[in-house]
């Protein structure tokens, strides 16, 4: 949806109001009625814009760690890599801080909790806060007045914002809007613990402001980064899945079979397995009847049907144009010849719509291999397999013909 044309995209204008907020400001500094000293200016900037390159850079390194799947479920030892590099983050960021008097670093610390908890989740940021800690009090040399109030400034912040982050998710409200409102509730706190440990000191606004500032432009830049690489993500993970994909039906395609083949052959849990191999039984007669797609529509309804009588198993491949194959490890000879005919008596007795006023009735064949797996063992199971389907074919079609190595 464009951006231009969406009207609840007025969040796009909260950059340029800041920009708007902060300039007089600048003005002011500039003009040394505020904060004397050009010097010392330019560095609290050079050591503010750091930090935003800091943090964009981080969030690179850390998306890098979080899996292209569908749904996002991080397993522990992601989580943990996510905390200690989010830690090494916070930690470069202290060494490009603006120093306050008595030994406060002012940087953009909250941010990164902010991100964490908004994209990543509760846990994530608790972790990535201890080790912050613990790497403040280190860089400190021990424990101080300063120490104390900085460890009391990143605990709040990183529990209120994890909070709102947790609940801004859940809520209608937009990605940009949502970090914004965020920003803006980690600065005034940053400002009002400023406030409780300096007093109403001219520099502490001055610092405050400049954050909102940065911080602001840090995350809509991370924004625009973090929305493009989702978009990616998602357009490679489809681009694999059609890879590995039949189209037509749904299931897995020929090379997610050589694939699995393979993942089963190196699993050292699986002790046997079963191929099924099924061929529709003169299939080449409904495209020559009906067209091709009515055939379409027949491949469409087998696939469906067998999905349903294996479970919805991920170990269901179209291997051919209508040659199907089903994986099953470790199951024995009499289950494998059970789910070879149910797959069988439900295609009997399915009638597949062609076309408006015609309904027809298709038959498989079915060839079953079961034997115990070794690497070279599974090739010659699956010519099992298809020597079985070969006998079916030639005993009279609609039929399961079961090979069982053991009595062989």
């Amino acid at each position: 949806m464009s951006i231009v044309n969406n009207e609840n995209n007025w969040w796009v204008l909260l950059p340029f109001l800041d920009c708007a907020l902060v300039w007089p400001l600048v003005r002011l500094i500039l003009e040394g009625r505020i904060w004397k000293g050009d010097e010392m200016l330019f560095e609290i900037f050079m050591h503010a814009l750091s930090n935003v390159f800091i943090v964009i850079t981080g969030c690179y390194v850390i998306s890098k760690l979080i899996p292209n799947t569908k749904v996002l479920e991080l397993s522990l030892r992601t989580k943990v890599a996510i905390a200690l590099t989010s830690s090494i983050v916070t930690f470069s960021l202290m060494f490009f801080s603006i120093d306050l008097p008595f030994g406060i670093l002012a940087d953009l610390r909250f941010v990164v909790f902010l991100l964490l908890a908004y994209y990543v989740g509760a846990s994530t940021t608790i972790m990535a806060t201890f080790v912050t800690c613990v790497l403040r009090v280190f860089l400190a040399g021990g424990f101080s007045t300063a120490t104390f109030v900085a460890i009391s400034i990143t605990v709040s912040l990183a529990l209120i914002l994890t909070f709102m982050a947790v609940k801004l998710r859940r809520s209608k409200i937009q990605q940009l809007p949502s970090l914004m409102l965020l920003n803006l509730v980690g600065v005034t706190l940053y400002t009002g613990w400023l406030l409780v440990y300096y007093g109403a000191k001219p520099f502490v606004l001055t610092i405050s402001v400049i954050i909102l500032f940065t911080s602001s432009l840090a995350l809509f830049i991370i924004s625009v980064i973090v929305r493009d690489m989702i978009t990616t993500r998602r357009l490679l993970r489809e681009e694999v899945e059609y890879a590995y994909k039949d189209f037509l039906t749904g299931l897995q395609n020929v090379r997610s079979f050589s694939n699995r083949i393979r993942e089963i052959a190196k699993d050292h849990k699986i002790k046997s397995l079963t191929i099924f191999i099924m061929d529709i039984d003169f299939f080449k007669q409904v495209n020559d009847r009906y067209g091709h797609s009515a055939g379409d529509v027949v491949l469409k309804e087998v696939a469906r049907i067998m999905k349903e009588a294996t479970g919805d198993s991920e170990d269901l491949f179209r291997v051919g144009g209508e040659e199907f194959c089903l994986l099953i490890p470790d199951i024995c000879s009499d289950k494998a010849f059970e789910i070879g005919q149910k797959i069988r008596k439900a295609i009997q007795k399915k009638g597949f719509q062609v076309n408006a006023s015609k309904k027809i009735g298709v038959t498989i064949s079915i060839g079953i291999a079961s034997g115990e797996k070794h690497k070279k063992q599974l090739t010659k199971l699956y010519k099992l397999a298809d020597g079985a389907l070969y006998s079916a074919k030639h005993s009279g079609r609609n039929r399961v013909v079961l090979y069982d190595e053991e009595c062989a």
